[in-house]
């Protein structure tokens, strides 16, 4: 993801990924300047997850659609994504 220079669309809702995925997930879009969607519904990802890809985000001005929908987090997880 961090070098991928062409992916724009990607798809990993009902993969099994947990928070320890959404990490590096995370890292990948701190970098990638080419993706504007992200789907990872269905996953496990809980408030820890979350945080991640909510702090990569900040750095990230290009993924404009993330679908987070049932990935098991909680109110901390959903503030984290409104900073």
């Amino acid at each position: 993801l961090q070098l991928n220079s062409m992916l724009t669309v990607l798809n990993l809702a009902n993969s099994g990924l947990t928070e320890h995925h959404a990490h590096g997930i995370a890292r990948g879009l701190r970098l990638n300047c080419t993706l504007t969607t992200l789907d990872s519904a269905h996953n496990r990802f809980f408030d820890a997850g979350v945080i991640h890809l909510a702090e990569a985000l900040s750095e990230n001005a290009y993924l404009t659609k993330l679908d987070l929908e049932n990935t098991c987090f909680a109110d901390v997880g959903a503030k984290s994504l409104g900073n």
